[in-house]
């Protein structure tokens, strides 16, 4: 058992990076890793993840899933939240107002990107990108991700984030190595940074 772990660890490669807009570090920017070969694709990992409404606050504020991802919104503030999404491939969403500790659901079947917003307290805002690749991830608060396990082969790498133009990079993994990139989202000044 330990050698087919062994052979599958080196089978696959790793894709490591950071993430800035006009130099500053992006936290929360999303990344996606799309296969452009048959031998780099693997089916999407389909989960159930959780927005909290704490403190008039979505966290985390950005998240990214695979299409078919439940997204659970829970309200964890003392007062009511909203949940809606004026827009998005699906048409958008609206789950209504509720009290705390009740939560509230919405399936993702479509990708995209999604804007969640409160009707309560407009300053509430998330971003949701529902992917169909099994390789994303969001940039922690360095700016940097990490993608591990993938299986050898050319990739392009989506890095998006809400206020910049998104940026595409075609990359090679390669068995037992770690690819590192560093990743410039160039701002759109009419929407600032």
């Amino acid at each position: 058992m330990i050698w087919l772990l062994l052979v599958w660890l080196q089978a696959t490669g790793d894709v490591t990076g950071t993430v800035r807009t006009g130099g500053p570090i992006r936290q929360d920017a999303i990344i996606e890793l799309v296969a452009l070969e048959a031998g780099g694709t693997s089916e999407p990992v389909v989960d159930t993840l959780t927005i909290d409404q704490r403190d008039l606050s979505f966290l985390p504020r950005t998240i990214t899933a695979t299409v078919g991802t439940t997204i659970l919104f829970r309200n964890s503030d003392p007062i009511l939240h909203n949940v809606f999404s004026p827009a998005g491939p699906d048409g958008g969403f609206d789950l209504g107002t509720y009290p705390r500790p009740a939560a509230r659901a919405h399936r993702f079947l479509e990708p995209g990107q999604w804007v969640v917003l409160c009707h309560v307290h407009p300053e509430m805002v998330a971003y949701i990108a529902i992917v169909a690749s099994r390789w994303h991830t969001t940039a922690d608060r360095d700016g940097r991700f990490a993608l591990t396990g993938v299986p050898p082969g050319r990739y392009r790498l989506k890095a998006w984030f809400p206020r910049a133009t998104p940026v595409v990079r075609d990359i090679e993994v390669a068995s037992g190595r770690t690819t590192e990139t560093h990743l410039e989202l160039p701002t759109d000044r009419r929407r600032g940074t």
